[in-house]
């Protein structure tokens, strides 16, 4: 499945699999392919901590083996579209 596929199927149905939180960022490269971009939030990170796929987050810890924690996408002006995340008491 391309990243288009797994969009519009998001957008129409609401599913996210194949994709789920605490996969690898080798996992999602693996589905998707390479990120249009990616960014690091501190100096310390192993990795990059946000992959992106068009206008779509996919945002991991900084080290190597931090999973998905976060899929997020916002308006040019800054309103959320998307946000799905871990459940702040999950460990």
């Amino acid at each position: 499945m391309n990243f288009n596929d797994w969009l519009r199927q998001l957008r129409e149905s609401g599913w996210i699999g194949p994709v789920r939180l605490g996969m690898s960022r080798d996992e999602l490269v693996g589905l998707f392919g390479a990120a249009n971009d990616t960014a690091k939030c501190s100096r310390k990170a192993q990795r990059p901590e946000i992959l992106k796929y068009d206008n779509v987050e996919f945002h991991f810890g900084p080290k190597w083996e931090d999973g998905l924690n976060l899929i997020y996408s916002d308006t040019e002006d800054g309103i959320p579209t998307l946000s799905i995340s871990e459940c702040s008491g999950r460990r």
